[in-house]
């Protein structure tokens, strides 16, 4: 119960200087935040998010402990706003040296907590790339669909040594990914890289603008369903380190989320599956 993270970020312990109002913490806690990182685009991101939730709080008040709790329970308990109201506003308070644990306020949410939805199968997928006339959207759906990419990411990945895919710029960096199936990428014909011209600030505004896309469409579900349906369908070929390593996260992040969606209609096909294959060792 004596750790404090102030005595390792070279800041004094001392608590709460007087008269200091929200807006000048706030302040001194991006430059010190920028002081640690460099400003990429992956920072910039991160610390708009952390500002969604400092906005709330008024700007020309006095920080203080019933304040931060205020705000907190404003928000609706178990949920993903709560859960990052807490870890945001707990940030602040360990910046300005205020001691109080907000973790008692977090609750439980997590992909479990979500309504389970029924993923779509191969043919599903097939049939609303169907859906798509303009075949410049219909090459960004294909390439999301086979590579498993993130939606922002289609708009910056590369097929020069087909069928292995690029991605040169994203939220997790650079990365090398194969098709799952291989034959959607070559029967769609995706080595002839074919892009709508779209342009956002950041990933979120380019995921945006291909969401609004499938939905003029008509496509029944959102881009990154997609990437799910990959995922689930990576599960049947590669370990959970090689799909990780290709979807761009941890093996940890892998199982807790996507493992999520395998449902008992996946489980049944890959039992089959074992079902066609000999033994490796029949004697």
């Amino acid at each position: 119960g004596s750790f404090d993270w102030l005595h390792w970020r070279g800041r004094p312990t001392a608590r709460i200087a007087p008269n200091k109002f929200i807006g000048e913490w706030i302040a001194e806690m991006r430059a010190d935040y920028f002081d640690r990182r460099a400003e990429t685009s992956q920072s910039l991101r991160t610390w708009k998010d952390y500002q969604g939730v400092l906005d709330r709080l008024p700007p020309h008040q006095e920080l203080s402990p019933e304040l931060l709790l205020e705000q907190v329970r404003a928000t609706i308990p178990d949920t993903k706003n709560r859960q990052r109201t807490c870890q945001v506003l707990a940030m602040l308070a360990r910046f300005a040296g205020i001691d109080m644990d907000l973790s008692l306020y977090r609750g439980h949410y997590g992909r479990k907590m979500l309504t389970p939805r029924e993923l779509p199968s191969d043919d599903q997928i097939e049939e609303a790339r169907n859906l798509i006339r303009d075949p410049r959207w219909r090459w960004i759906f294909g390439v999301i669909a086979a590579y498993g990419l993130r939606p922002s990411e289609s708009m910056f990945c590369d097929l020069v040594e087909f069928p292995k895919l690029d991605v040169v710029w994203g939220k997790t960096g650079a990365r090398l990914v194969y098709p799952c199936p291989e034959l959607w990428a070559v029967e769609w014909q995706l080595e002839s890289v074919l892009r709508p011209k779209i342009s956002g600030h950041d990933s979120s505004a380019l995921s945006n603008r291909i969401s609004h896309a499938f939905r003029r469409s008509q496509i029944p579900f959102p881009p990154s369903v997609l990437r799910h349906c990959w995922a689930v369908r990576a599960a049947r070929h590669y370990t959970i380190d090689e799909a990780a390593k290709m979807m761009g996260h941890s093996p940890s992040i892998h199982l807790d989320t996507y493992h999520y969606w395998i449902s008992d209609k996946h489980l049944k096909s890959a039992f089959e599956n074992t079902r066609s294959r000999p033994p490796d060792n029949p004697q």
